[in-house]
This record gives structure tokens, sequence and C-alpha cells, in this order.
């Protein structure tokens, strides 16, 4: 979400760093409550426009539940963020490198075009993982179709060490008995 508010970026998403500093600290949010920030360091994505955005001294705080582009942080750096009734654009060097659009009042960067396995510096992600993120499909038809399906998948060098129980998929195959029958009706 695009913050115009916020003096610093800020991500809950420990995997999305570059390099990473541990740092303590308290930050105010908006509606004056605190929240911890565990570290800082820089962020490297690519927006759907093809243009590769680093961000520096992007803070991470686990307890917020979105990411924050600081819009007072990209002008700091040179860039020009433009709004208007639907929409904005952010133009760095004379191009537009990003574009986001307008929803319930917030301004959101559109991203479509990212990959689900945006990692910096190479990282391999576990077979395990890409079980996680996809809803929890199948390892056997993650591995048979993942590759051709999803752009970016690679186990060509992903571990492929499968738990023998998982979590989630154990959670999603709980049941529970169905509440006792009852007399009353509500219109």
């Amino acid at each position: 979400m695009m913050d115009s508010d916020a003096t610093h970026h800020i991500t809950p998403c420990r995997d999305e760093f570059k390099d990473y500093s541990l740092v303590n600290g308290t930050i105010c949010l908006g509606d004056k409550s605190t929240v911890n920030q565990i570290g800082v360091s820089t962020v490297v994505f690519k927006s759907p426009q093809g243009y590769e955005i680093t961000l520096s001294n992007v803070l991470h705080i686990p307890a917020v539940k979105m990411r924050f582009m600081s819009t007072c942080a990209l002008t700091q750096k040179g860039a020009s963020v433009t709004f208007d009734e639907r929409a904005f654009k952010i133009v760095h060097k004379g191009r537009c490198i990003a574009i986001g659009y307008l929803e319930d009042n917030l301004h959101w960067l559109a991203a479509a075009g990212s990959s689900l396995n945006a990692h910096i510096g190479g990282a391999t992600t576990s077979l395990h993982i890409w079980h996680q993120r996809m809803s929890h499909m199948s390892h056997a038809a993650l591995k048979a179709h993942g590759p051709s399906a999803i752009k970016g998948i690679d186990f060509g060098s992903s571990t492929m060490d499968i738990p023998k129980v998982c979590h989630g998929c154990e959670l999603g195959k709980s049941t529970h008995k169905p509440f006792p029958s009852s007399v009353k009706t509500t219109s």
C-alpha cells in the first residue's frame, strides 16, 4: 500500500530482504498504537512495468499485516509520485517505473506481474514450501505440474524433503461433530 504518512517503507516479510541487520525499536503507527521493529535492510523487487526497484532502509515489522511504501522515502530518493482520482504512478529519471490503483480509498501498487518466488540472491525454495504456498496441493501433483504451470518454479536445486506431517493439511482435514439439532428457528 502506498502511504503518504509513512516515514519509512515497512514489510512484515523477513524473506524479502537482500541483506539484514537486527535492529530493535518501537514504531508509532498512524492510529497512535506502537509495534516492535526487529530489523532493517534493503528490499529489491520488479515492478509490473519490468523495472527493478530498490527500497533502502525498509523496516521489518512482523506485527503489521501488509507492506507499506513511503511516498516521502521515494521522493527523497529522487522519484516523483503523482496521484489522480483513480490511480497513482511513480516516475524516476523521466520513466514511469510503477503504477498503482485506488481501491476503498487506499492506493495499492499494481503487483499482478510479480512472481511467487521472487527471492533475492538465488535462494532455492523447498518442495514443501511450494506445497504450502499452493494451498497445500499434493507434493506429487506439484512436482508433476508445477514447473510448467508457474513461471519461475524450479525444483532442480530445491530440497525434496517432505515432512511426515504437514500442520496445515492436518488442520484442513480436521472434522467436528455437527451442531446439535434445535427446535428454535430464526427469521
